[in-house]
C-alpha cells in the first residue's frame, strides 16, 4: 500500500445510538488486520540510505491504529501492529537520548544506520522534533489567549530556521511528517486505555488486542460473577468478552509475535472470542455494532511486481550474510531475510482484501451477518474495489453474498489508495512565516483543553460524535462521508456550517474538514452496498455515462459501456477542474466514445482526466473517435482544434517485464500524428504540458498498444450499479432501522 491517504474511515453515522431507536445499545469499534509482517521495525531498519535521510513512516494500518489512539476510540488490532508502534517508539527515544557512540552500537549492523553520519542526521532530527513539541506545549500553557500565544512563538528563537537542522531545511514536508510520526509514538496516550489481551488457542504467537478507553469503562460494572451463560454483566453490557481475555498492564513491553500463513485466517476466529454472540444473550441484552476495518490489499497482477523486487531485496540480503563476519550481524540479516519469504508466501495467495484471502473475507462477513448485530460495516483496503468487489461479495457458487447491512467503502478500483500519515500539528520553524504556513495557528490546538490536534483527514472522534446526534440530515450525512473518506467529493462548501440543519454543537469541530471547493481524488471514493443489493452505489455527485448522449453536470463520469454516445463536458464554474472520466467495467476494459466535446478544457485536462485512476493495477482503454478541445500541446494554429482518434492507454505494468510500465496517450490532429508515454504511477500533469513527439502511422501504433485488448471482451457485470446522493444514503439507512 504505498500512499494511501488510505482511509484512512465512515457512515456509522446514520446507525448510531441516539440517533434512532438503539438508544444506549449501539457500539462502535475500530478493527485493523495485519497482512505480512511489513509493518515491523524490520521493515524500517532493512531500508538503504540514499544520500538524502528521509526516516520511513509506519505502515497504513499503523497509521489508523495511532489516529484511534489520539482520539481516543475502541481499537481491536493484533498485537504486531502495536508492537510496531513500540518499537518505533523506542527508536525515537533512543536518537533524542542517547549518544551517538551508543547509537551505533544499538543500531549500526542495520541497513539503515549503517553509516554513522545517518545516525547523526536523524538524531539531531528527533532531538530538534522533541525540543520544539516541548516548546511548543510550554507556550500553549502558559498563555490564555490566541494573540500572546503567538507572539511567544514568533519570538522564541527555537523556531528561527536557523535553529532548525539542516537536514530538515532542505528536505521536503513528507520528512517532516515522518519524524512527526515518530513523535507520536513517543508520546502515545496509551494510559487513557485499559488493554486487554485475547489469545487463541490454535495460534498462541498471534495475540490480538483491544484498546478500550477507560472513561467507557467506568459506567460498566466492575465484576468477576458470572451470569448463567458464563457472561459476566459487563461483557454482556459491552457486546465483548473482555473477562475472558487477560488484561496488559505492562503496554511497552512487546508481546512475543511471530507471523506464518495461518494469521491470514484468524480475523474471523478472533472475532468469534471476542465479541458476544446473539444466542448467548436475551434479545434486549444485545448490542449493535457499527465496524469500521482497515487492512491492506492485493490485487493478483501487482503481486508479481512486488515479488520481483522481494526476489532484488533478498539477492542484496543474502548477499551481505555470506559477507558478514560478526554473529549479530548475521543474526539481523537472517530476520529481515526471513521476514520477506514470509511475505513472499503471501503473495502466493494472490488476492487479498482486508488483510485476508477472499474466502476468509466472505467467512469474516458471514459472522458479522449471523453471530452479532451488525448495523453498518465500513471499510478500508487498497484495490478492493471493481473486480476485486465483485470476487469478494460472492459465494462460492458465484451468487451474490447476502448481507443484512450496509457496506461502505472508499475504494473505487483496482488501484491503492492514497495515504496520509497522521502527525501532531504543530510546525517545525516555518509555522511563524504567513507566507509558508499551510494552516493557521488556530487549527493547529485545541484551545480549551491546551492539547496539540492531530492533524489527519480522518476523524473517528468526529464521525462518532456527529453519529450521536438526535437529528441526522444529509448535511451532516455529508459530514461523515467526509470523515470517512477524506477526498470524498461533494457539495458541501464552509457556508454550510451556517446552516440550520447541522448543529451548532458540531460546527467549531467540522469547520477544518470543509474547504472552499470540493477536493476529489478518483481512486478514494464513496460507494455504499446497500443489503440486498449485488452492486455498489456510488455516493455523488457523479454520473453514470451508458450509450445516450450525455452532458456532464458531476466532477466524475463512470462509463458503464463499451460504446458510449457523445459526451459533451463544459466548466460549471471558472475554476471548475475537468470532470474524471472513469471505467465503471471491472478488471480489464475498453471504451469507445463517439464524441467529447469540451471547449472549455485543453487537451491535457482530458488527457488527465482519462488517467485519473492513479496505478490502476488493471488495463484501460479509452478511445475518443473525435474531441473538440482548447489546444495546449499541441501544434494548432486556432484555440479550438479537433482531433480525431485520441487513445489513451492505462497500463497496469503486468505486462512489461523488463521496464518501468507506462501509460499512453495517441493523438491526430490533421496530417500529424502525436504520441507521448509516461510512468503508470505518476499524474499527466508532472510531464509539463510538453509537446507530444510526432510519429508516423498511429493507427498502426495504436493497433498495436489495442492487441493486449483483442481478445477480451468486457463483461456484463459492474461494480458501480447506481449513484446515490447522500440524502437518498439518508433515507436508505433510515429505513433500515424501522
Amino acid at each position: 500500500m504505498k500512499r494511501i491517504k488510505s482511509l484512512v474511515t465512515l457512515l456509522i453515522f446514520a446507525i448510531s445510538a441516539n440517533a434512532f431507536p438503539f438508544v444506549g445499545s449501539t457500539r462502535e469499534l475500530v478493527m485493523l488486520s495485519e497482512y505480512g509482517d511489513n509493518e515491523t521495525i524490520l521493515s524500517t531498519l532493512a531500508r538503504s540510505y540514499d544520500g538524502t535521510f528521509q526516516p520511513n513512516g509506519l505502515g497504513a494500518a499503523s497509521d489508523i491504529l495511532l489516529t484511534a489512539l489520539y482520539q481516543d476510540v475502541p481499537v481491536f488490532t493484533p498485537a504486531a501492529l502495536w508492537n510496531t508502534i513500540v518499537q518505533h517508539k523506542q527508536l525515537f527515544d533512543a536518537m533524542a537520548t542517547n549518544s551517538v557512540h551508543d547509537l551505533k552500537k544499538q543500531y549500526g549492523t542495520t541497513s539503515l544506520f549503517a553509516k554513522t553520519a545517518t545516525i547523526k542526521t536523524f538524531k539531531e532530527q528527533c532531538v530538534y522534533a522533541r525540543k520544539l513539541h516541548d516548546r511548543f506545549i510550554k507556550h500553549l500553557r502558559a498563555n490564555n489567549t490566541k494573540q500572546t500565544f503567538k507572539y511567544a512563538l514568533k519570538h522564541d528563537a527555537l523556531y528561527n530556521e536557523l535553529s532548525a537542522p539542516a537536514s530538515l531545511r532542505h528536505a521536503d514536508w513528507t520528512c517532516w511528517e515522518h519524524i512527526m510520526q515518530y513523535l507520536m509514538c513517543s508520546i502515545v496516550p496509551v494510559e487513557r486505555f485499559t488493554i486487554f489481551t485475547l489469545m487463541l488457542k490454535d495460534a498462541p504467537d498471534c495475540p490480538f488486542l483491544l484498546f478500550l478507553p477507560k472513561t467507557a469503562l467506568k459506567t460498566m460494572p466492575n465484576t468477576s460473577a458470572k451470569t448463567v451463560s458464563g457472561l459476566t454483566q459487563r461483557e454482556i453490557n459491552l457486546g465483548l468478552k473482555i473477562d475472558h481475555c487477560t488484561e496488559l498492564t505492562q503496554p511497552f513491553n512487546c508481546l512475543e509475535t511471530s507471523f506464518n500463513d495461518t494469521q491470514l485466517d484468524l480475523m474471523p476466529q478472533a472475532c468469534n472470542a471476542l465479541f458476544v454472540h446473539k444466542h448467548e444473550v436475551t434479545q434486549s441484552e444485545r448490542q449493535t455494532w457499527c465496524l469500521y476495518m482497515m487492512g491492506h490489499g492485493v490485487y493478483d497482477q501487482v503481486a508479481k511486481d512486488r515479488l520481483k523486487t522481494i526476489n532484488t531485496i533478498q539477492k542484496r540480503l543474502k548477499k551481505n550474510y555470506a559477507m558478514a563476519l560478526d554473529t549479530q550481524t548475521k543474526e539481523t540479516l537472517k530476520q529481515q531475510i526471513d521476514a520477506y519469504e514470509s511475505e513472499r508466501a503471501l503473495l502466493r495467495l494472490n488476492n487479498i482484501v482486508l488483510g485476508m484471502p477472499l474466502d476468509t473475507a466472505r467467512r469474516f462477513f458471514t459472522f458479522l451477518e449471523k453471530e452479532i448485530i451488525t448495523k453498518a460495516f465500513l471499510f478500508t483496503s487498497c484495490s478492493s474495489g471493481g473486480q476485486q468487489a465483485i470476487d469478494t461479495f460472492k459465494n462460492a457458487d458465484g451468487s451474490p453474498l447476502q448481507l443484512s447491512y450496509p457496506v461502505i467503502t472508499d475504494t473505487l478500483a483496482e488501484a491503492p489508495l492514497l495515504r496520509a500519515i497522521p502527525h501532531l500539528a504543530f510546525h517545525n520553524f516555518d509555522c511563524t512565516q504567513p507566507t509558508n504556513c499551510p494552516l493557521d495557528i488556530e487549527h493547529l490546538v485545541d484551545w480549551e483543553t491546551k492539547t496539540i490536534i492531530l492533524d489527519t483527514p480522518y476523524d473517528f472522534e468526529l464521525l462518532f460524535k456527529l453519529a450521536r446526534e438526535k437529528q441526522i440530515t444529509p448535511e451532516t450525512m455529508d459530514l461523515m462521508l467526509r470523515a470517512f473518506a477524506p477526498t470524498h467529493a461533494c457539495k458541501t462548501h464552509g457556508t454550510m456550517l451556517q446552516s440550520a440543519a447541522v448543529p451548532a454543537t458540531i460546527r467549531k469541530q467540522c469547520k477544518r474538514l470543509l474547504t472552499s471547493e470540493c477536493c476529489l481524488h478518483t481512486n478514494n471514493h464513496c460507494a455504499i452496498r446497500f443489503p440486498g443489493a449485488k452492486t455498489f452505489s456510488l455516493v455523488g455527485p457523479a454520473q453514470m455515462i451508458n450509450e445516450k448522449q450525455s452532458a456532464a453536470t458531476t466532477p466524475l463520469l463512470m462509463l458503464t459501456q463499451e460504446n458510449t454516445a457523445p459526451i459533451t463536458i463544459k466548466k460549471q464554474n471558472t475554476t471548475a477542474p475537468c470532470p474524471a472520466l472513469v471505467s465503471a467495467i471491472p478488471g480489464k476494459a475498453r471504451h469507445m466514445i463517439d464524441m467529447v466535446h469540451a471547449p472549455d478544457y485543453t487537451l491535457t485536462d482530458i488527457i488527465t482526466a482519462l488517467s485519473s485512476c492513479e496505478e490502476l493495477l488493471v488495463p484501460k482503454c479509452f478511445c475518443i473517435k473525435q474531441l473538440t478541445c482548447r489546444d495546449n500541446c499541441l501544434e494548432c494554429t486556432n484555440k479550438i482544434c479537433t482531433c480525431t482518434n485520441l487513445y489513451c492507454f492505462i497500463s497496469s505494468g503486468a505486462d512489461q517485464d523488463d521496464q518501468t510500465p507506462v501509460n499512453h496517450v495517441i493523438a491526430t490532429h490533421g496530417a500529424r500524428t502525436y504520441h507521448h508515454c509516461w510512468e503508470f504511477d505518476k499524474p499527466f500533469s508532472d510531464n509539463g504540458y510538453a509537446l507530444f513527439d510526432i510519429i508516423g502511422d498511429g493507427q498502426e501504433y495504436a493497433t498495436r498498444l489495442m492487441q493486449p485488448f483483442a481478445e477480451h471482451k468486457n463483461s456484463c457485470k459492474q461494480f458501480i450499479g447506481s449513484v446515490v446522493d447522500t440524502g437518498e444514503v439518508l433515507y436508505q439507512v433510515r429505513s433500515l432501522l424501522r
